[in-house]
């Protein structure tokens, strides 16, 4: 199945059939994750206890015994269905966000490195080598030890931290895009404004026709004298 079927079919049938080129592990995974996200999101608006309601004459109820308390209850008799929820949102919140800031500093460094070069290139990826050889997992505990413990203080670390690859990709990329060759010839700079303005310019001051764009049809001077 090409990408042209996949685009000209509605958005179901486009999940439908991208979901059929998967091997049966990825389905797994992609089932799992959503079952984990949907569970986190439907959670909260369903008729279930408070999270950090306490109730210790039902302490310890086992998982699929009660149904006020599918998930069982803890030590305290707190429902552990919704616990799970609430920890797995937050979780979710601080994945998103983190993403979304390792990605905007990432592509903002490897865009600066691969497009300019030379000493902030260097600079900037070895910066980016300096937080490759980082422990995240050390510096969270120090910071944590020193400052407490805080979503937070995690968030700003982590997105500190893991915008490496993001910037690895982006600076690929725009060292591609750089090394493209570039049209040098007056001609040819001429044809390709025309081309992209069309064959007619736009209307002169004081006209109510469209003069046509003129196209080059020779070699400058100074390259046919050698």
């Amino acid at each position: 199945m090409t990408d042209t079927d996949l685009v000209r079919k509605p958005r179901a049938a486009r999940v439908v059939a991208a979901a059929a080129g998967l091997t049966p592990l990825e389905r797994t995974g992609v089932a799992l994750v959503t079952a984990v996200v949907l569970f986190c999101v439907v959670t909260p608006f369903l008729p279930l206890y408070a999270p950090y309601a306490q109730d210790l004459s039902r302490a310890f109820v086992p998982p699929l015994t009660d149904a006020a308390h599918p998930l069982g209850t803890d030590m305290l008799g707190r429902d552990l269905a919704s616990r799970l929820a609430l920890g797995g949102l937050v979780s979710l919140g601080i994945v998103l966000l983190v993403v979304v800031v390792n990605a905007i500093i990432g592509m903002v460094v490897g865009l600066l490195a691969g497009y300019h070069g030379g000493r902030l290139d260097n600079v900037l990826m070895g910066w980016a080598d300096v937080q490759l050889a980082m422990p995240v997992i050390l510096v969270l505990i120090a910071l944590s030890a020193a400052v407490g413990p805080s979503v937070w203080l995690m968030v700003v670390t982590l997105a500190a931290t893991y915008w490496v690859g993001y910037a690895r990709v982006a600076r690929g990329t725009a060292m591609t895009l750089r090394a493209w060759p570039r049209p040098t010839s007056p001609c040819s700079t001429s044809a390709t404004s025309a081309r992209r303005r069309g064959p007619w310019s736009p209307r002169a001051p004081g006209s109510s026709r469209r003069a046509p764009t003129p196209w080059c049809s020779a070699a400058p001077a100074s390259q046919g004298s050698t």
